[in-house]
């Protein structure tokens, strides 16, 4: 019996309720929030349409790059 067959019916079901409770928080990479904006242009198809998000990568001092993602084709690229 491996163990993920011993585990009670409802420790199952609790499992389940916590991922579901949890799912919000866990996409997009939890702590990290995506903004729509129109200030980026695409290079790709040359719409204003984007999201982008700033991630901490390296010490406080230094600046935060930020990743930017085309709505319309979906286009992605860093912006420092």
């Amino acid at each position: 019996m491996t163990s993920q067959e011993m585990v009670l019916e409802e420790c199952k079901v609790a499992d389940v309720e916590i991922e579901e409770d949890l799912s919000p928080c866990l996409s997009l990479n939890a702590g990290e929030q995506q903004t729509e904006t129109d200030a980026f242009q695409c290079g790709r198809c040359k719409q204003r349409k984007c999201h982008y998000r700033q991630v901490q990568k390296r010490s406080t001092d230094e600046i935060m790059p930020i990743f930017v993602t085309c709505i319309n084709c979906n286009h992605k690229w860093k912006f420092s």
